[in-house]
């Protein structure tokens, strides 16, 4: 039987997933869709759950989408996703983009 850990190091989480500790640090802090318990020392403690999460994000930055999109995505249970949405999300993402280019 394995041993499963109930948490993981920030360090630990950067290894299962290819994401450097700073991208998680960010991820957490800019779109709040990861909320790491905290030890008293104050170091961040990764559940599977959150390792899940990150590995589906990851996942769907592979397919191309943009992380506000793919987060979003995450967010929101696949039922309640309909075009109108995904539209304004992209709508988004370019108005985004054009700000960057002028």
């Amino acid at each position: 039987m394995e041993n499963k850990k109930i948490f993981y190091k920030i360090v630990e989480v950067s290894k299962k997933t290819g994401i450097p500790p700073h991208v998680l640090r960010y991820w957490e802090k800019e779109y709040k869709f990861i909320k790491p318990k905290r030890s008293r020392d104050g170091k961040r403690l990764y559940k599977s759950e959150d390792i899940d999460k990150i590995l589906k994000l990851k996942s769907l930055l592979k397919e191309g989408l943009t992380l506000k999109s793919a987060v979003n995505r995450l967010k929101t249970p696949n039922s309640k996703i309909d075009s109108r949405q995904i539209l304004k999300e992209i709508k988004e993402d370019l108005q985004s983009i054009l700000k960057i280019l002028s």
